[in-house]
């Protein structure tokens, strides 16, 4: 029986000879489907390029060869070890890595409060860190000349009669 090694989820799986990649995965709790397009698949039809995998194949012929959908809709990113894994039918042992995503990445997670400092610990002074933001300042405006004091103009008109 051919042996397929899921590689990101460290599992071996034994499966009979002709079986359906997708269907192998999704029957041990592997979902293929990534985080952007979850749930929204073709069901095996090999149009939506959801289940891209990366297939290393342990001998020649392990897998079944690339078909229409493959080599023709997909023919820019489907070269080497990538694959659909719905169009994939299993022949001789293989190592399987997935795309990462997929239901577990989607739940909630624990967000924790950040560690308070112990009792025994003493409190930063905050007095040398105002002293600093005031030497900045004074440092800054040293640095910037005062502005000019604009001259007098001249007066406009007639002169005066007590000259």
């Amino acid at each position: 029986m051919p042996r397929v090694f899921f590689v990101n989820e460290f599992r071996e799986v034994e499966v009979p000879a002709g079986a359906n990649l997708r269907k192998v995965a999704l029957a041990n709790g592997i979902d293929l489907d990534r985080e952007q397009l979850l749930g929204l698949n073709c069901k095996n039809l090999g149009i939506c390029g959801v289940c891209k995998v990366w297939v290393k194949e342990k001998a020649p012929g392990a897998t079944s060869p690339r078909g229409f959908r493959e080599k023709h809709l997909f023919f820019r990113y489907f070269k080497g070890w990538r694959r659909l894994a719905c169009q994939v039918h299993v022949l001789g042992d293989i190592e399987v890595w997935t795309v990462s995503g997929g239901r577990d990445r989607m739940g909630a997670r624990d967000i924790h409060a950040p560690p308070t400092p112990s009792a025994g610990a003493i409190p930063p002074p905050a007095e040398p860190v105002k002293e600093k933001k005031a030497a900045k300042a004074t440092e800054n405006t040293a640095a910037v000349p005062a502005p000019a004091t604009p001259k007098p103009s001249p007066p406009t008109g007639e002169p005066s009669a007590t000259t």
